[in-house]
């Protein structure tokens, strides 16, 4: 099994619209976790009222592979998206991190 993978999503809120978005991450990870080997977490940054990060941790490469075929071909999993995009207030930057051996 390969190393783990970790996605950063880098976001802006609309800030009249945080507490829907706090509501969406309330209802989308426990969906988006599930079975999958997947954990998620959301932090604000500090010193920002509208910035957050949101990490998914993945096991292995096979599980963030997975997963995004499952995103990619789930109703319910793209109608969350869609109403998760519609509270940002410019295109999340979305940063890939895979583990490095050092030795």
């Amino acid at each position: 099994m390969s190393g783990i993978v970790q996605i950063h999503l880098h976001l802006r809120v609309v800030p009249e619209r945080q507490q829907e978005f706090l509501a969406v991450c309330r209802r989308a990870f426990p969906i988006f976790e599930g079975d999958n080997d997947l954990r998620m977490e959301l932090l604000r940054v500090e010193g920002s009222e509208d910035a957050f990060l949101e990490i998914v941790h993945y096991e292995s490469e096979e599980k963030y592979v997975e997963d995004q075929a499952r995103i990619d071909s789930d109703p319910t999993n793209q109608a969350l998206l869609a109403e998760w995009r519609s509270l940002l207030s410019e295109p999340p930057t979305v940063v890939v991190l895979r583990a490095q051996a050092i030795g």
